[in-house]
């Protein structure tokens, strides 16, 4: 008893909470392993109505690492706060080239709205949530293609990729590049690769990076946001002046503000 009391203070402490209930292993297509995902449910009663707002988790690692046990991270986060986390895992590279990962994406996306009463969720309230190549990923899932989420969180995310070669984009990006778009990729295929080439249209997105990153660099943060508020998409952007890459969104303010922006556009609370 001991023992569970100091881990709820810590959690307290820290601004997490462990207010949910965890389904692991489940299954949104056939036919490769990579996809699957793990659920989160809200163990507190719903705010309204009988139907939650969900975030999907979608996790770093430059397109061809990493997997879906980060999102106990957003759960931690938002769970607390009425929604429901979906952490998934999509193919990697190089084994799986780009467009292999946003398809993924939202192939889950669309199985979680056609399965919305199983997970009592509502089809028409789910963002994303990604930090590094899952941030990349979150805004893709708010800007490319016919199956989006309402709104998005892109943390120290890449933001316009047809800057290589001109600028810095990422520490080894020649390599990353390779790996995830082939060997001799060109323009057509960068250009495919960046959120700024979808921003026109686009549902909302809420940027976050910190000035010092050395892994996507800072720069990378500020042309996605931009972008994005020169075609006049609901976005915002929390700087933030550290260092930090993969934890920076978990800062006070920059989870302030995903949350106060999911609450604008998703419905759940601050």
């Amino acid at each position: 008893m001991l023992i569970r009391f100091l881990i709820a203070l810590a959690l307290l402490l820290t601004g997490g909470c462990q207010c949910f209930d965890t389904k692991k292993n489940l299954v949104y297509n056939t036919g490769d392993p990579a996809w699957t995902f793990d659920y989160y449910e809200p163990t507190g009663p719903l705010d309204g109505g009988d139907q939650r707002p969900a975030i999907i988790a979608i996790h770093g690692g430059a397109w061809s690492s990493g997997d879906k046990s980060w999102g106990e991270q957003v759960a931690e986060e938002f769970c607390c706060k009425g929604y429901v986390v979906f952490s998934v895992n999509y193919r990697l590279a190089p084994a799986h080239v780009w467009p292999a990962q946003i398809n993924d994406c939202q192939d889950a996306l669309i199985y979680f709205r056609s399965t919305a009463s199983t997970w009592g969720i509502n089809p028409d309230k789910i963002g994303a949530l990604g930090v590094s190549a899952g941030g990349h990923l979150a805004a893709m899932l708010a800007l490319r293609g016919p199956a989006r989420v309402q709104a998005a969180v892109c943390a120290n995310g890449e933001g316009d990729l047809t800057l290589y070669g001109a600028e810095p984009i990422m520490a080894n990006e020649d390599n990353i590049l390779t790996d995830v778009l082939g060997p001799g990729f060109g323009l057509p295929e960068l250009t495919d690769l960046s959120p700024v080439t979808f921003a026109l249209g686009g549902n909302p997105v809420w940027v976050v990076h910190s000035t010092g990153d050395d892994n996507v660099f800072f720069a990378q943060g500020q042309h996605l946001h931009n972008a994005l508020v020169g075609a006049g998409v609901d976005t915002g952007f929390s700087v933030v002046q550290d260092s930090c890459h993969g934890k920076c969104w978990k800062d006070a303010a920059p989870l302030q503000a995903a949350r106060a922006f999911f609450a604008k556009h998703l419905g759940g609370r601050q």
